[in-house]
C-alpha cells in the first residue's frame, strides 16, 4: 500500500511531460544526480537539505530555462527552475567544493 503522503514521482513526471510536450526530459545518471544534489545543497538558502535518489530535467530550450524534478523512493520531493549554466555548475562542482552562492538565489 502506498504512503498517503507520497506523491508519485512517475505521475508528476508524466504530468510535466503533458504540460511541456515540446520539451524532452532526461533522468540523470546516478553520479550526475549525486553531483547536482551535493552542489544544490551547498548553495541553497534556507529550507531543508535536498534528499533524493532520482533527478529529472526538462530543458526548456526556447526559454533558456531548465526545470528540475527530484524524487526519493518513488515519491516526488522537489522541483526548481534553473538557468542551464547554473545547472552545469552545480553538477560540475557538487562533490568537489563550494559553489559561489552569489551565482543564483533560490
Amino acid at each position: 500500500m502506498a504512503d498517503e503522503t507520497c506523491q508519485s514521482l512517475d505521475d508528476t513526471i508524466a504530468r510535466a511531460a503533458e504540460q511541456w510536450p515540446s520539451s524532452p526530459h532526461y533522468v540523470l545518471e546516478d553520479q550526475i544526480s549525486r553531483s547536482f544534489i551535493a552542489g544544490y545543497n551547498r548553495i541553497r538558502t534556507g529550507g531543508e537539505e535536498l534528499l533524493a535518489d532520482t533527478v529529472v530535467i526538462f530543458p526548456m530550450l526556447k526559454f533558456d530555462t531548465w526545470y528540475v524534478l527530484a524524487g526519493l523512493d518513488g515519491c516526488f520531493v522537489f522541483w526548481t527552475e534553473l538557468a542551464p549554466d547554473l545547472m552545469q555548475k552545480l553538477m560540475d562542482n557538487g562533490p568537489r567544493g563550494p559553489v559561489d552562492p552569489r551565482d543564483e538565489e533560490f
